[in-house]
């Protein structure tokens, strides 16, 4: 049973479940920019909490925005073409005005993005179709860079930080 609770949106809407609160990142109504508001919903009941707008980058021309909301919903992260900005949501009001904790450069457009829990580790994958571990505690480099995985769309991480997740084309990949 799904149940019945429905949450009401303007515009099209990314969503992304992280414990008990549903995140949704909605593109502002005639942005050309790649405007967005993000929001925080209570799964079991509630209204919305604007957590920020900002402009987020988009992985293609379908308008998927590059974005990702770690399982415990601390850490956001952002795909800004080549750089991903991990920040915090408790202190985040604008992005365009709050810095984020983080910036990991990554040497190739970014195509798919995935948190872990508490936002370690960042796992991304680019046109290069190379997937790239990283710690945002150690910026400098990734941990470890898994290369040939063709057609990336989307990488997931476990929230024991244990299994890869990697999908693309007609396969998942663990």
């Amino acid at each position: 049973d799904l149940g019945t609770r429905e949450f009401e949106v303007e515009g099209y809407t990314e969503f992304r479940l992280a414990g008990d609160r549903l995140m949704t990142l909605t593109e502002v109504e005639g942005s050309e920019e790649g405007d967005h508001l993000l929001s925080s919903w209570p799964v079991d009941g509630g209204g919305a909490t604007v957590l920020g707008a900002f402009r987020v980058g988009l992985f293609s021309e379908t308008r998927v925005p590059g974005w990702a909301v770690d399982p415990t919903g601390a850490w956001l992260g952002r795909a800004d073409d080549r750089d991903v900005h991990l920040h915090r949501l408790d202190t985040l009001h604008d992005v365009g005005t709050v810095s984020p904790r983080f910036t990991l450069q990554h040497p190739e457009r970014i195509m798919a993005l995935t948190l872990g829990t508490d936002g370690d580790p960042v796992v991304t994958a680019d046109d290069s179709d190379t997937i790239r571990i990283w710690s945002p505690r150690r910026q400098s480099a990734p941990l470890r860079t898994l290369q040939g995985q063709q057609g990336v769309k989307t990488v997931s991480v476990d929230p024991q930080r244990s299994t890869l997740a990697v999908a693309g084309g007609r396969s998942v990949r663990l």
